[in-house]
């Protein structure tokens, strides 16, 4: 009796025959470091239909229409239903949350890759089943342009030795909306952000977890970015203005920063935290705000 499959993955391909894999780390995962398809395994009374719906849009934020169940392949942990889609759009600027990277990949590049196991042998029943055989006796595949392709220097991350944060500009009416650190310190919304996130997420998550108050990556507005070092630590803050947002700013529990309250620019409080100050005068340059220097860059609106 054969084994049903109790895994998932999408093999997606686009117009110009490139499939897209995925980077995966170094967290407790089978095979890490190796380039597999985007899946995983069903929650509790899930379909294999469902969970790798689900898997895409929470490892990768893709939505495929026409994806379809295409073969199964073995991995070490279990055996897998690939699915398969076709979606044409930018790799890179998907919100990957899992892993290193995700990118296309032309099939002639596949040789230079550690694959997944499986993948390869999905990629190649693909082919053998969709390549359009031309009178000249070559391949649409072979026609494309070659893509280069990129790849860790090493299976080890880079040694930390940089911060990256979000501060969160929210105003209205001539006023900016102001917390105080259990420290002492008067800021901006913000914090850190978490891998595999976007900037705007970011902003949208800290907001939410700091104020309570809720609103939209697309109401996300990134002013500029700011570098500087704290000891031997880069400290680099990117400024996002939050153009709209619902609910009332509160004290949220377990959070450090509360007391929250809208100042009026032209009276902003002593004991700024500094990349607060910093955010608040690449944002307004004209506030008479003193904070350490810092090379600050503006960024371009479409």
């Amino acid at each position: 009796m054969t084994t049903p499959p109790t895994g998932t993955a999408a093999l997606i391909v686009n117009h110009a025959g490139q499939y897209l894999l995925h980077l995966r780390d170094d967290r407790p995962i089978a095979e890490p470091f190796t380039f597999a398809f985007l899946g995983g395994a069903p929650e509790d009374g899930e379909s294999l239909q469902e969970a790798i719906v689900r898997e895409l849009k929470e490892e990768a934020g893709l939505s495929i229409e026409d994806l379809r169940p295409f073969t199964v392949v073995d991995s070490p942990a279990r055996r897998i239903q690939v699915f398969l889609g076709h979606w044409d759009g930018d790799a890179a600027a998907l919100p990957l949350t899992e892993g290193v990277l995700l990118r296309w990949f032309d099939h002639a590049k596949l040789p230079d890759l550690r694959l997944a196991h499986g993948t390869r042998e999905a990629i190649e029943l693909h082919r053998a089943r969709t390549v359009d055989v031309t009178s000249a006796g070559t391949t649409t595949a072979q026609q494309q342009p070659r893509r280069v392709t990129s790849r860790p220097r090493a299976n080890r991350p880079p040694v930390p030795h940089a911060a990256v944060g979000v501060g969160i500009v929210v105003h209205r009416d001539g006023r900016v909306l102001l917390g105080r650190h259990r420290r002492g310190t008067h800021e901006l919304p913000g914090g850190s952000v978490e891998p595999g996130e976007s900037l705007p997420r970011t902003a949208v998550r800290e907001l939410a977890e700091e104020t309570g108050l809720t609103a939209r990556e697309a109401d996300v507005r990134l002013e500029g970015v700011l570098l500087d070092s704290v000891a031997d630590v880069l400290r680099l803050t990117v400024v996002a203005v939050v153009t709209a947002w619902a609910g009332d700013a509160c004290d949220q529990p377990g959070e450090p920063v509360g007391d929250w309250r809208w100042w009026p620019l032209d009276a902003l409080p002593d004991g700024l935290f500094v990349p607060s100050a910093q955010c608040l005068t690449l944002w307004r340059p004209h506030l008479q705000v003193d904070h350490p220097p810092a090379h600050r860059y503006r960024l371009r609106q479409p």
